[in-house]
């Protein structure tokens, strides 16, 4: 095991901790299609719920610009 590997935990747990609302959370699991126990890491999660949060709802479909 590396040392330098960042720790994972459970999505929920992290979303405690940073006091993320319910809806966040809930929106993310269902967009990403992950289940409560997801194991990541702060930063990832961090990452994940900004790029859901401010990205497009759905993709875009062929032809859209």
């Amino acid at each position: 095991m590396s040392e330098n590997k960042p720790q994972t935990e459970s999505i929920e747990v992290i979303a405690d901790r940073l006091q993320t609302p319910k809806w966040q959370l809930d929106g993310l699991l269902l967009r990403k299609g992950w289940a409560f126990g997801h194991p990541i890491t702060e930063a990832q999660f961090k990452k994940e719920l900004k790029a859901w949060l401010t990205g497009p709802t759905v993709p875009a479909q062929k032809g859209e610009k």
